[in-house]
């Protein structure tokens, strides 16, 4: 397994191990718009967001897409999230 580094679409820097944020955008008729505030990290060049405080705005955000995937429109392999 490899790592995955990705440049961000919007600025164009590195995401190489460095502090990152995770901003959830949820589609509307006026284009997308923030679900909930941002999770700041590290990203850990393996597609995730390492040493984030877990707080009522995680929640937020677990709930959100546990709804998305109830609803269908989240796929989630249960393998790597029970």
């Amino acid at each position: 397994m490899g790592l995955y580094d990705y440049p961000c679409m919007i600025s164009g820097a590195s995401l190489r191990a460095s502090k990152a944020a995770l901003l959830v955008l949820e589609p509307t008729l006026n284009g997308p718009v923030p679900a909930a505030l941002p999770i700041k990290g590290i990203y850990n060049r393996s597609g995730y967001i390492d040493m984030f405080r877990e707080d009522d705005n995680c929640e937020h955000i677990l709930d959100f897409m546990s709804r998305k995937v109830e609803d269908g429109e989240l796929y989630c392999n249960e393998e790597y999230f029970p």
